[in-house]
């Protein structure tokens, strides 16, 4: 879980996913309302992971699936995809370039 910057607390999972729903690069602390972005290692970690969505599309057609299991699939991976990205996330006082994703 990520811990802000800031005023060091670990934020919940649930508070997690309430400030990563906001479609916005900052993300607000609940407990000190400081502004927080994303780590360059977080991004790309997150970035791997939400690329499985697309990727859960595959099976069906490849292995000549029903649809209702392509649509069981598609759904099982997104939920994964939820349910993992909280514990991937590092947070950073200030935004790191897009272009520094080294690591």
């Amino acid at each position: 879980m990520p811990t802000c910057q800031s005023c060091h607390k670990k934020w919940t999972w649930k508070q997690t996913m309430k400030a990563m729903s906001i479609l916005d690069i900052r993300l607000t602390c609940p407990y000190c309302g400081n502004k927080q972005y994303l780590t360059a290692k977080a991004r790309k970690k997150t970035n791997i992971v939400n690329f499985v969505i697309p990727l859960a599309i595959l099976p069906g057609p490849v292995f000549d699936l029903a649809p209702l299991a392509s649509i069981g699939i598609f759904i099982g991976a997104a939920m994964l995809v939820v349910v993992i990205n909280p514990y991937l996330t590092e947070l950073s006082n200030e935004e790191a370039p897009y272009w520094t994703i080294n690591s």
